[in-house]
């Protein structure tokens, strides 16, 4: 299967997860990254605003802030770059291009020590599956630091990476009996 009709499948299936599941799982998934060891020592996280089928980092999040960490959310530029900028329980924030929240002031972070990044899919060898605009790996090519993928176990699929594609440091995904795995 090609990777726009992998993307497509995938999509449905996050669309059709029961939303009490979902919230549930979020909230493991959240918990599971808050006891990682990189969250321990990280000041400058990287997370992003979840579409409505996408794993909710809000709780996540909101922890975050209450430890005293700096988080920041995507941005894309006119010229298609990605840079992250500040979140904060004050910001505004509006709808860019792609429909993804993002602050209206922008301080951006000169490097983040962990990545928690949104995928479509994963597979066994720790590669990701986004949307297809390579704004995460044309990121952590010029700007490398520890990342990270939570997910759900429907996530996992078959499919080749490609030369330009940035392995992720480890998965952390739910299954359906609501155990959490690590690779």
């Amino acid at each position: 299967m090609n990777k726009k009709s992998l993307r497509k499948q995938l999509k449905q299936r996050l669309y059709s997860k029961d939303r009490r599941l979902k919230q549930r799982q979020d909230k493991q998934l959240s918990q599971a990254l808050l006891n990682h060891q990189q969250y321990a020592t990280a000041q400058h996280i990287g997370v992003y605003l979840a579409y409505d089928f996408e794993m909710d980092l809000s709780y996540f999040i909101e922890q975050a802030w209450r430890d005293g960490k700096h988080v920041y959310v995507p941005v894309i530029a006119a010229n298609r770059a990605m840079s992250f900028c500040r979140y904060l329980t004050t910001s505004l924030l509006k709808h860019n291009r792609y429909g993804i929240l993002e602050p209206v002031v922008q301080q951006r972070c000169s490097q983040l020590d962990w990545l928690i990044m949104p995928c479509l899919g994963f597979n066994a060898q720790r590669d990701r599956l986004g949307y297809g605009g390579g704004y995460y790996d044309t990121y952590l090519h010029y700007h490398p630091c520890a990342t990270v993928i939570a997910s759900y176990q429907s996530q996992c699929c078959v499919f080749n990476k490609e030369e330009h594609d940035k392995k992720v440091d480890e998965i952390i995904y739910i299954d359906d009996d609501n155990i959490i795995h690590r690779f």
